[in-house]
């Protein structure tokens, strides 16, 4: 167990102060068991991107956080770079490398999938966005709709550890439930058009 800052660019302070409790309740876990080891951060209407946010954690000693997670990863790239430009993504992640390092956590970026079906995509290429960033994670953990409603695949392809089988999910509000249902059965693209209607 460590400390932990989330930094969400999406959400307003209101709907994380509302989201949180009722995740970590729904989950059994006390405000109290939470509070002490979470810091939230949001940067909605705020903007600051991956390089100005040195800035934030210059504030805390190295090793006060374990872990720092970036939701969502498309709102820190500094403008003028481009998601599907290798040569400046590259750029990024040995950015968040030396973010890392600087504040000795892993990092968690968030970030949001290619448009159209991933039912045949591998696990490193369901991320929008440039080549690069497949190589530069090393692991990538991705969700895909499953044939049956309500009903989510994760899968895992991780880059230093034995492979993850992967793992059916069902989404029961507000949070995503193992199930025993089978993870080959995605979600194909005349079903991906017909839960759209």
């Amino acid at each position: 167990q460590g400390r932990v800052l989330l930094i969400d660019n999406e959400l307003h302070g209101e709907t994380l102060a509302h989201r949180i409790p009722l995740v970590a309740a729904e989950m059994g876990i006390t405000e109290g068991e939470y509070a002490q080891h979470l810091d939230v951060l949001s940067l909605r209407g705020n903007l600051m991107h991956l390089e100005e946010l040195a800035s934030v954690l210059k504030q805390r000693e190295r090793g006060y956080y374990s872990l720092i997670i970036i939701d969502a990863w498309y709102r820190m790239i500094p403008v003028g770079v481009s998601e599907n430009d290798n040569a400046g993504m590259t750029q990024l992640y040995n950015l968040i490398d030396q973010h890392a390092a600087a504040t000795d956590s892993g990092w968690c970026l968030v970030h949001h999938a290619s448009k159209g079906s991933q039912t045949d995509k591998s696990v490193t290429d369901v991320g929008a966005g440039a080549g690069s960033q497949s190589r530069a994670a090393d692991a990538h953990i991705v969700l895909r709709e499953h044939a049956d409603e309500n009903h989510a695949v994760l899968d895992a392809a991780v880059r230093s550890f034995p492979p993850l089988e992967s793992v059916t999910l069902r989404w029961e509000f507000p949070l995503w439930y193992p199930t025993d249902v089978s993870p080959r059965r995605l979600a194909d693209a005349q079903q991906r058009k017909q839960k759209a209607r």
